[in-house]
């Protein structure tokens, strides 16, 4: 089945006007009972669809599931964005609005993909992608780009709630001023790129141009970070310095393995756990480089942080190796922190390491110890006073 079009129910006749009420029509035919489940974006005549009355609206009802795959038929992505101009309240929240119903039984039934789309939202959309709640949602060369600028909150992509999302490394998440359409200063980009209070999802996009993060996990939920790229322009190709305070901004518990945090101008990645989750994150085999800060440090971790291990991460970009890992004032004995490049880790007064191959663990039991890299470290002492290192 070739699907719906979405030229077949007028999308894109007006030539620039508010495709919004054409594409939803497709959508709903495609979804219902007996629909092919498909919607088709051929390039447009115009060269975007526009929105502006309504958000393209991927939602189960009673009658429908909410199944549905929309997909650009082109090269290159198609373009479906805020219609230059629009004030309208669904459109100022998002471009493109996802919930695929929270009583579908089973949830698993449900399952949405958005494929070879530029979904842009203009300056204009809060979200340009906004999931209420998903169960299984997938992006395959997907862009995702120009969140509303200078507004509180705001990110190219967030996720409510839901689980099972696969974002791969065929995606992006952008804020980017483009010719004739100058949005952002390094005061008003949007603070995330994507941001997620989901579960058990999959996350390898690459994400560029963000005021406070690139990937913020907010709420625990043990989403998978591997091998993606975080990272911000320092005044190239006519942007501004867009560069994160941090690439990603972990709260509870996450996998993060293989990762990049490029550029970041306060820290690659900051472990924190303001949620009471004490399961633990896991941050192994990243890398922290580019162009930062003097300042700029590898890793942070809270003393809140529980159960997390921080192993064989690459910090050579990092000036200094007192810079490498920040515990603030100390770091829970429940946490390992193995192997990592060009770090030392500091804990209150008492310092490990400061070679090129660290190592320091604190056994979750309680019994600490406290490990030297090829006699590497420095003397230091643990909380009795006892001399420790080489």
């Amino acid at each position: 089945d070739n699907g719906v079009s979405v030229l077949d129910y007028g999308a894109n006749v007006g030539m620039g006007g508010d495709d919004s009420a054409a594409i939803n029509a497709a959508i709903a035919a495609a979804e219902a009972p007996g629909g092919s489940g498909k919607v088709i974006f051929p390039a447009p005549p115009s060269g975007a669809y526009n929105v502006c009355a309504d958000s393209v609206r991927i939602q189960a009802t009673s009658t429908i599931p909410g199944s549905v795959l929309l997909e650009g038929n082109s090269a290159s992505q198609v373009t479906v964005r805020a219609l230059p101009g629009c004030s309208s309240g669904a459109v100022g929240n998002a471009v493109v609005y996802i919930n695929s119903g929270y009583n579908a039984n089973p949830k698993s039934a449900n399952r949405i993909e958005l494929r070879n789309l530029r979904v842009d939202g203009y300056g204009i959309s809060q979200y340009p992608v906004y999931v209420d709640y998903s169960v299984g949602l997938t992006l395959r060369s997907m862009v995702v780009r120009n969140a509303k600028p200078g507004v509180t909150g705001a990110a190219d992509m967030y996720i409510v709630s839901g689980y099972q999302t696969t974002i791969d490394n065929t995606n992006q998440f952008e804020n980017i001023n483009d010719a004739g359409n100058t949005l952002y200063t390094a005061s008003t980009l949007p603070d995330y790129n994507f941001k997620t209070a989901g579960t058990d999802s999959t996350i390898a996009a690459v994400a560029v141009n963000a005021k406070i993060a690139n990937f913020y996990n907010s709420s625990g939920g043990n989403n998978n970070y591997s091998n993606a790229h975080g990272w911000g322009y320092l005044n190239a190709d006519g942007q501004g310095d867009f560069r994160p305070q941090y690439n990603y901004m972990i709260d509870g518990k996450a996998t993060i393995v293989g990762a990049v945090a490029d550029s970041p101008t306060v820290a690659g990645f900051w472990l924190k756990n303001t949620i009471g989750d004490t399961s633990g994150a896991t941050l192994a085999n990243a890398q922290v480089f580019g162009l930062m800060l003097s300042t700029t440090k590898g890793i942070i971790i809270d003393p809140a942080v529980r159960n997390t291990v921080v192993i064989n991460n690459n910090l050579l970009g990092i000036s200094s190796p007192t810079l490498g890992i920040d515990v603030g004032s100390g770091l829970d004995s429940s946490n390992v922190v193995f192997g990592n490049r060009n770090a030392s880790v500091q804990s209150g007064t008492m310092t490990f390491g400061g070679g090129a191959n660290d190592v320091f663990s604190i056994a979750p039991s309680g019994n600490r110890t406290y490990l030297s890299a090829s006699n590497k470290s420095g003397v230091g002492t643990d909380p009795s006073g006892r001399e420790i290192g080489a």
